[in-house]
């Protein structure tokens, strides 16, 4: 799942620039959701930024199942001046009790999370698209499952310690006739 960096920061810079209609991070709530299964829009695909540095890459198998050592632990090894793409999605829960709040989801070409990003296309119903072209797709629907994290960091102003809590979506769900959907 190569990235073609050059050509999804123009795509991204030209369909911001000529599109007056797409959502902005402004118009959209950013309140805590509570955990649960809701019904969402993707309004929002940023630019995907390129990492690389050394990092430690779980082995994986002829299968490509990842390898446990025999304390069930994942075996890795080191790869020298890995490259790899990630981004952040935005979706808009519609309907219910948080209609119009907006919670996110990170995509990665990482080979640790690259299950997680074809996952996620075939969970959204997107298929023969490379992640360059995501972006194109803002405003296919899905379902979102939603979580809270505690996210602890010190203040660069004051020095201390500050405690809040984050919504995230955990995984792209599948809808069937006994999801409930937060609405």
């Amino acid at each position: 799942m190569a990235i073609d960096l050059k050509n999804i920061m123009v795509g991204n810079a030209d369909d911001a620039k000529n599109n007056n209609d797409r959502v902005k991070s402004s118009d959209l709530i950013w309140d805590n959701v509570d955990d649960g299964t809701y019904a969402a829009t993707m309004v929002i695909v940023y630019p995907w930024k390129e990492y690389t540095k050394d990092q430690y890459v779980r082995v994986r198998d002829d299968e490509g199942k990842f390898v446990r050592d025999a304390d069930g632990n994942f075996e890795t090894t080191l790869v020298k001046d890995l490259k790899w793409h990630m981004t952040d999605v935005v979706f808009r829960i519609d309907g219910g009790k948080f209609d119009n709040h907006a919670v996110k989801y990170t995509l990665s070409t990482h080979p640790n999370f690259v299950g997680s990003a074809k996952q996620f296309l075939y969970r959204m119903g997107i298929f023969g698209v490379s992640l360059d072209d995501l972006y194109k797709h803002t405003g296919k629907t899905g379902f979102v499952v939603v979580k809270n994290r505690d996210n602890n960091y010190v203040d660069k102003d004051t020095g201390l310690t500050v405690e809040t809590v984050e919504s995230y979506v955990s995984y792209i769900a599948e809808a069937d006739s006994e999801t409930d959907i937060g609405i």
